[in-house]
């Protein structure tokens, strides 16, 4: 449960990045297969950036095939 201002939307962009995380192998996203970042993950990087945070790193999750 997040304890600041933003949370909810800092957890939902958190999502977005680890649902849409681009691969290490062939640069396209591990869930949908489509070439380089999606809209959405563009978005969700976006609410980091203004947030001033940066999102937390999950090991291995663009090794994903």
């Amino acid at each position: 449960m997040a304890m600041y201002s933003g949370g909810e939307l800092i957890e939902m962009a958190q999502a977005m990045l680890e649902r849409h995380t681009v691969s290490r192998a062939d640069g396209r996203c591990v869930s949908c297969g489509v070439l380089g970042p999606r809209a959405s993950h563009e978005r969700a990087a976006r609410v980091f950036a203004l947030a001033l945070r940066l999102p937390q790193r999950v090991p291995g999750l663009t090794n994903r095939i």
